[in-house]
């Protein structure tokens, strides 16, 4: 009897190994529904998609976040992950509801609050963008990305003091923060305080010296305040770490013209006109 048995399992097995040859053992499969995937998965495909959100490859992310979230309707970091994927293609309101189920999935994730008020201020819904940076900060009390994002709120929003003093606060908590000077040295440019502004913008290229914005706009107050090579060295330097911008070629033209080296501006204007013409 157990030969016998033996024998019957064994043509079973071979009978579906002879039938999977030409459509298989298993039931049919509908195409138009997704196939279970076990939760153990979701860790697996969250984590190819951040590989490729670090690559930029922002449609191969999406489609390992969404396997994730198939594969376990709870895997918190699949949508928040998802989330950023929408936020950075400008689907906001997919973005919202991918950070709404991570946050009631928990209700203290720090950067999902940060960035669903991103996603707000993107929308231009300041109030709602500024709660939940005020959430991220009464979660995390020393988060300067969440103050940074404050300020910048604030001054889309029309209130320059509040974005000075968010700014403020977020130099303290980060005092090599490249972004937080950037943008203080604006604010003070605007309110006609150039002297602070100038500190900040140097402040920002101290903290990163590859920061082109703040090498052109020190730039642009050297010339205003006609200190024409100072400009002249600022935007050389942009252009050494951003060869192809050319407000920095005119800038430079305009610069080189005030100090009588027409051919280097003639130049410049022919490097300018060149790169927009790519």
């Amino acid at each position: 009897m157990k030969y016998s048995n033996s024998i019957t399992i064994i043509s079973i097995f071979l009978g579906c190994v002879f039938f999977f040859t030409f459509s298989s053992c298993a039931p049919d499969h509908d195409p138009k529904k997704p196939r279970y995937v076990s939760p153990k998965f979701a860790k697996a495909y969250t984590s190819k998609g951040n590989f490729n959100y670090n690559k930029r490859e922002l449609g191969k992310a999406m489609e390992n976040y969404t396997k994730a979230i198939r594969a376990d309707t709870a895997h918190t970091e699949a949508y928040y992950r998802r989330g950023l994927v929408y936020t950075d293609l400008g689907k906001y309101a997919e973005a919202l509801k991918d950070l709404n189920r991570t946050i009631d999935l928990d209700p203290e994730h720090m950067d999902a609050h940060l960035n669903r008020g991103i996603t707000y201020h993107h929308l231009k819904q300041y109030n709602k963008a500024k709660q939940n940076f005020n959430k991220t900060i009464q979660i995390a009390p020393k988060n300067h990305k969440a103050y940074q994002y404050m300020a910048i709120t604030y001054y889309e929003s029309g209130d320059a003091v509040q974005a000075e003093k968010n700014m403020t606060k977020a130099i303290e908590l980060k005092p090599d923060y490249a972004d937080a000077y950037y943008n203080r040295g604006n604010l003070y440019n605007e309110q006609g305080k150039t002297a602070q502004a100038m500190q900040d913008f140097t402040a920002a290229i101290n903290a990163d010296p590859y920061y082109v914005p703040a090498y052109n706009n020190r730039g642009l107050l050297y010339f205003n305040q006609q200190k024409y090579t100072e400009a002249i060295e600022d935007y050389t330097k942009a252009l050494e770490i951003d060869p192809n911008s050319p407000i920095l070629y005119i800038n430079r033209k305009d610069a080189y013209e005030k100090i009588g080296e027409q051919a280097k501006a003639d130049a410049d204007f022919q490097k300018a006109v060149a790169i927009q013409g790519q």
